[in-house]
């Protein structure tokens, strides 16, 4: 490339400096093209600078239409100057390095709260870059229109030294959408140019720093070529201008230019020489466009660059593909076949629709076993296509085939050591036997795919199942990748089906949407016939829905009452009502949400439980009388067979979900529906339609069938998305994942024809239209039918002043060989808009363009191409054709209203996120089930009101979308029946979700009953306790001088008596409700019964102990009975105390009687209310008391367990301690294992029973026993008159006295006690 300083022109400078600037150039071109022959060929390259001025202009909003002139009078003149002698022309601004442009960014980050790198978004809304890309647009287009033989290149300087890719990363991505849009909209840019001015990779250099600097220069360099991935969508190459130096001429580019290959860019290096050096045998483009090509010329150069290893591919035929078909009884059939690189396709491929595709078990596709034996190495990833065959099978499928060889032959170029296989397979979301993901999601699961194409509905369900990997580290990479956030370009509303707990789990891929269909001619003719009929065609067919009142909204009110104005003027309904693949639903999500209804909305709980519309009652009954009145009217089809209606109307209606799942309603085909009424397909009215479906039975060329706005604010909003599973093994998942989503985007690429030819009319990215719907021969037609049927000729347009301009045209007809004319001869027009009054002929086609004299037609307005200051600009001019018929019957692209529908399409579960229970609600037909009941009546005699019918509606929406109880982290709410009697039981009734066979179905009650067998067996246990121990006291009074009852002792055997009542007593408060009183009454008897048992036969014990175990007979009678009364009483005070302090809760803030929450792994948080006795220090100090007191006694007993039997219980009492030790530590081991208060209140009363059953007998019932039955007990003690020991005061006073008489002789025994 060659250029000369003298050839570089600063704009917006002053005339004079650019007249010099000329005149510089001038002489530098004449001199050179008159030294030798051979520079007749030079390509002369001018370069125009973009003054600094200019940005700081628009920064300061000071910039003007006069600036604007002024800029494009100097481009004018300064290309008109040199329009045969330059053909290059560098447009250079500076963008990376320019403050003006970093103060721009700021501003708009700035203006984006939380934001602080987003690209920024070149759109009309940005004031700074809008003007600057409208200025920029204006010079290029200029050039072209002096001399199209003009090439127009966009240059950016470059400091390689400078190069960050941090930091100039807003600037790549605002230059990428600059050259974008100029392409975009058919503006010429030859190329995108980065000058260097300096540049030094070699390794000459004597100092080691300047090596280290060569050295980051050539990774800054490769940092850049690594970063402009972002441009790999964009057609003009990239050139890299090097100035030609000794360096230079060594430069090793090898690495730069494998980089451009892999990043699938078209990458140009050139270097840039003086004029005055000018050798035209050099061939100085190092690298282009086509990798293989430029291997040649590289090493041909006359330049001294041998340096350079680039290794040539070999001769082997990459371009074909092994496709090997499975099918499902293990055949297989395998081809080859090439591709076709220009059109994106294989070659000879056979067409294939989805439902061709679901026949087998899968396809490999891969390249031909020779490439891949020279790899190595393949790696096979698995890639399934799940969709509903019966609503979407008839889609063709051959893209799916075209793209993946794309990818693997993009694989194979970036890794040549390295081949995929990608395995194909086509499953029936419908269908369970298609099920993926069906194994252990903590393990590798076969049935799972790498991939998945899904729809919006099953993403969520997968999601479930935790079989998906969040997209987020994806998106990421793709915004360093490509510059720009794939969020922004993700169409707004796909982000509640594809967005899942704050997270992407899919790429959008398909777009489904719904549009009115309607028959023009039944509108027409029924006007026809009755002229005040208020009949306008719908939008944006008629100016009547312009206005934004209340009588021209085209709402769902206006549909009805047309459908019903339809009908009585036809005879028949006005509304053709489809049914297939639950169509009623999205019919009905459309309206909800349209008369100010949420669909689906959540509650409260943390468990966030959806249900339909509303949490209370149905209260808005009124806004469906619209709806109840067309399905009665007659204004909508019949859509379900009558044989399905007849049989619900004749069995009984069905009232519990497993009758109401029974009942099947069949639904009349579309095709069928659509010839109702006539013998080919056709509506009489209206429709809500997928315009992809109708599109087979209404071509575009239709004139009378079209399409058109569906009334309200929403349209339906659903389709597919890519996702990425997470059940591979980990050792391979990282290189997995990011196979998948590198397929992932070159399918969504929309550069490439897939995207495009898997949407028919529209995409799921704002910033792609859909190339179908492009301008192509349907809009040339649109354009031809319009003017032909024209009936009139004024337009009329707003000025920049907001006045209204009137302008008159003449209208040709097409005919067979020529396209439709609109002739101007409005000289005034003329003048203002064209600086001529000579009439000027325009012609349809395919997009406005003042060279070609071509117009263009959309929406009953025509794009006409105007000169505004020498540049090509477009003025739409609208027709007045609705003034004089309003029911005009020109049409409207299918494209136009399909992009509108789009604006306004919502998913039905809006404003919420996908969930997996929106399937439910399809295939239970719950919609169709409330139609069918609105519009028919059962033979039950059931009239239900629209209230009736919308409640029972919500219950069994409610009921089918509410999740399952067994989901991961799902907190159940539910509620409990009364306590059963005889089970101890309560009912649990789920209120949020479905119990699934492992849920609890019942739970233990809080309590016992006092009516249970449990309770009733207790008081009985009670009352004979207190019975016999009445009659035990009585006894006990009568023979209270027996020789038995005297050696244990009869002020003993009375305490210990009633302690068993007290403590027989306490069972009953663990009966019954629980409630702060009883808990503590429980305690309260519990521990004095027990404190007085257990020290009764402690005192006992340790005053045998004194008397047996000492030497001083004396001595030993020392203790006194009242002793005894005051330990018993000391010990009774301290319990006494300490339950005082613990009922009042002294030192302790808690209750005794809590309620508290606890988890059960089957149920969920269950309410629980208990004594929570243990949790007090003051109980556990009083139990471990009692504790104490028992160990004592047992080591007591061990002590004295020789001494004379009559005295002497220790064995009992052994027992009996070990007994109550046993017990005590299992009432703690209970309580602190469950908080159930039936288990705990069991176990206490088992206890207490058992304690009391255990105690009474030994200690009193066995010795009355003896004394009844006269049992004589074998004595092993000496009676003796201990008269002799004991004074006679002593006797009368704390000694008992008995007489026992043996024959003649009268004996008296003196007790101890």
């Amino acid at each position: 490339m060659y250029q000369d300083n003298a050839c570089q022109f600063n704009i917006l400078s002053s005339i004079e400096e650019l007249n010099n600037n000329i005149k510089q150039c001038d002489e530098i071109i004449l001199e050179e093209l008159n030294k030798n022959e051979d520079r007749k060929n030079i390509n002369f390259h001018g370069k125009i600078y973009i003054s600094s001025s200019i940005f700081e202009n628009i920064s300061h909003n000071n910039w003007s239409e006069e600036d604007t002139e002024k800029v494009n009078s100097q481009i004018s003149v300064l290309l008109n100057n040199y329009s045969n002698q330059i053909f290059s022309w560098d447009i250079n601004d500076n963008m990376i390095y320019n403050e003006w442009v970093k103060e721009w960014i700021n501003k708009l980050n700035g203006e984006k709260q939380g934001v602080s790198k987003s690209p920024i978004i070149l759109n009309n809304k940005n004031n700074y870059f809008s003007t600057y890309y409208n200025l920029l647009k204006n010079i290029i287009v200029i050039g072209n229109g002096i001399n199209k033989h003009i090439s127009m290149n966009y240059q950016q300087t470059i400091d390689i030294s400078k190069c960050n890719y941090e930091n100039d990363s807003h600037r790549l991505n605002i230059i990428y959408q600059i050259l974008n849009r100029l392409l975009d909209e058919m503006i010429p840019v030859n190329s995108l140019q980065f000058n260097f001015n300096s540049i030094s990779f070699t390794s000459s250099s004597s100092s080691e720093k300047e090596e280290e600097t060569k050295k980051d220069n050539s990774n800054n360099l490769y940092c850049l070529i690594s970063n402009l991935k972002i441009f790999s969508n964009i057609e003009s190459n990239i050139n890299f201008l090097i100035p030609y130096n000794e360096q230079t001429r060594t430069i090793e580019f090898e690495s730069f230019i494998q980089k451009c290959h892999k990043n699938n860019i078209h990458c140009q290096f050139s270097f840039v020489d003086s004029i005055k050096n000018y050798k035209f045998i050099a061939n100085y483009i190092l690298f282009g466009k086509n990798y293989n090509s430029n291997i040649s010329s590289y090493f041909n150069s006359t330049l001294n660059i041998i340096n350079s290893k680039l290794h040539k591919r070999d001769n082997i035929n990459s371009n074909a593909y092994n496709i090997t078909f499975y099918m499902k009884n293990d055949e297989k059939n395998s081809k080859i076949y090439s591709y076709d690189f220009s059109l994106y396709m294989l070659n000879d491929f056979p067409e294939f629709t989805y439902t061709n595709l679901h026949k087998y078990q899968k396809i490999s596709i891969k390249r031909t076993d020779e490439v891949i034996e020279e790899s190595k190495s393949l790696t096979s990833l698995s890639f399934y296509v799940v969709v509903d065959i019966s609503d979407n099978g008839e889609r063709k499928a051959n893209y799916l085939f075209n793209a993946i060889a794309l990818y693997i032959n993009n694989k194979k170029d970036i890794d040549s050591n390295r081949d995929i296989e990608v395995v194909l397979s086509v499953k029936d979301s419908r269908n369970h036997e298609d099920e993926m993901c069906i194994g252990d999601p903590n393990k590798y699961d076969s049935t799972c795919p790498d991939l998945a194409l899904l729809t919006s509905n099953d993403i969520s369900v997968y999601y479930k199942k935790v079989k998906l990997t969040s997209l987020d580290k994806f998106i990421r990479e793709y915004y360093k990748d490509y510059g720009i956030t794939l969020e922004s370009k993700i169409y707004k509303y796909a982000f509640y089906d594809y967005h899942i707990d704050n997270q992407w789990m899919a790429i959008p891929f398909t777009v489904q949407i719904r549009t009115l269909l309607f028959n023009s001619t039944t509108f027409e003719n029924c006007k026809l016939f009755n002229k005040n009929l208020e009949l306008h065609l719908p939008p944006p067919y008629n100016e009547y829905w312009d206005s934004s009142t209340e009588e021209t909204s085209w709402d769902w009110k206006t549909f009805f009452k047309y459908a019903k104005t339809i009908k009585d003027c036809t005879g028949y309904p006005g509304i053709t009502f489809f049914g297939e693949n639950y169509e009623e639903l999205k019919f009905l999500s459309m309206f909800i949400q349209s008369i100010g209804i949420p669909f689906i909305i959540e509650n409260d709980d943390k468990a966030k439980v959806k249900m339909f519309a509303t949490e209370n009652k149905i209260d808005f009954a009124d806004r469906f009388e619209i709806l109840e009145e067309a399905l009665k009217n007659g204004s909508i089809n019949e859509w379900i067979e009558q044989e399905s209606i007849n049989n619900w109307k004749n069995n009984p209606y069905p009232t519990t979900f497993q009758e109401i799942e029974n009942t099947i309603f069949k639904k009349i085909s579309n095709e069928n529906i659509l010839k109702l009424y006539s013998d080919t397909p056709t509506i009489i009215g209206m429709a809500i339609v997928n315009p992809e479906k109708m599109s087979k039975y209404f071509n575009k060329e239709s004139s009378t069938i079209k399409y058109g706005y569906v009334p309200g604010i929403s349209s339906y909003y659903g389709g597919e998305g890519f996702v990425i599973t997470n059940s591979k093994k980990k050792e391979s998942f990282n290189l997995i994942t990011k196979d998948s989503f590198d397929l992932i985007t070159l399918f969504i690429n929309n550069t490439l024809p897939f995207l495009h030819e898997a949407n028919t009319y529209i995409t799921p990215f704002e910033d792609t239209e859909n190339s179908n719907c492009k301008q192509t021969t349907e809009n040339i037609n649109e354009c031809n039918n319009f003017i032909d049927k024209a009936m009139s000729t004024i337009y009329y347009f707003m000025d920049k002043n907001n006045n209204y301009v009137i302008l008159n045209a003449e209208h040709v007809k097409s005919t067979s060989t020529s396209n439709a004319k609109l002739i101007i001869k409005d000289s005034d027009f003329l003048e203002k808009y064209y600086s001529q009054t000579e009439p000027i002929e325009f012609v349809c086609g395919i997009d406005p363009n003042y060279e070609k004299k071509e117009i263009t037609y959309y929406n009953n307005r025509i794009d006409l191409p105007i000169i505004t200051n020498n540049i090509n600009t477009v003025l739409s001019i609208k027709s007045t054709n609705d003034y004089f018929n309003s029911n005009s019957n020109n049409d409207v692209s299918i494209c136009t209203v399909a992009d509108e529908m789009l604006k306004i399409a919502r998913p039905i579960q809006y404003p919420l996120n996908g969930f997996e229970k929106m399937n439910e609600i399809e295939t239970k037909e719950l919609v169709a089930r409330l139609f069918i009941n609105i519009r028919h009546q059962h033979s039950s005699d059931k009239n239900p009101t629209l209230t009736e019918n919308l409640e029972e509606f919500k219950r069994l929406m409610d009921h089918y979308i509410l999740p399952y109880c067994k989901e991961n982290n799902f907190e159940t709410n539910f509620t409990l029946s009364e306590c059963k009697v005889s089970t101890i039981k309560q009912d649990v009734y789920y209120t949020n979700c479905i119990p699934s066979e492992e849920s609890d179905k019942t739970t233990i009650c809080n309590y016992i009953p006092y009516t249970n067998a449990i309770s009733i067996f207790s008081f009985m246990i009670i009352g004979i306790s207190l019975v016999s121990g009445l009659v035990s006291f009585v006894l006990m009074l009568k023979y209270r001088k027996s020789k038995v009852l005297s050696a244990f002792g009869m002020d003993f055997s009375i305490i210990l008596l009633f302690a068993t009542f007290i403590l027989t007593i306490s069972v009953f408060f663990w009966l019954g409700e629980g409630s702060t009183a009883k808990c503590k009454l429980r305690i309260w008897f519990q521990i004095i019964g027990l404190t007085n048992i257990v020290g009764t036969i402690l005192l006992k014990e340790e005053r045998i102990s004194s008397i047996f175990i000492g030497r001083d007979v004396r001595k030993i009678f020392a203790p006194k009975m009242k002793d005894v009364y005051i330990k018993l009483g000391i010990l009774n005070l301290i319990q006494i105390t300490l339950l005082i302090l613990w009922s009042m809760n002294i030192f302790e803030e808690k209750s005794s009687f809590s309620k508290d929450v606890e988890y059960y792994p089957n149920l969920g948080y269950k309410n629980i209310e208990y004594c929570d006795i243990f949790s007090s220090n003051f109980v556990a100090v009083m139990f471990l008391f009692i504790f104490c007191m028992i160990i004592y006694t047992l080591l007591i007993s061990i002590k004295i367990r020789n001494i004379p039997k009559e005295f002497n219980e220790s064995k009992f009492i052994i027992s009996s301690s070990t007994f109550q030790i046993i017990m005590i530590f299992f009432v703690f081991f209970v309580c602190i294992i469950t908080k159930k208060e039936v288990y705990r209140s069991l176990c206490f009363i088992i206890c207490m029973l058992l304690l009391i059953i255990f105690t009474r007998p030994l200690f009193i019932e066995y010795k009355l026993y003896c004394i009844i039955t006269k049992k004589d007990p074998e004595s092993s003690i000496v009676i003796v008159n201990a008269s002799s020991y004991i004074s006679s005061t002593d006797k009368n006073t704390d000694f008992q006295v008995s007489q026992f008489r043996k024959g003649s002789t009268m004996t008296e025994v003196h007790s101890i006690f």
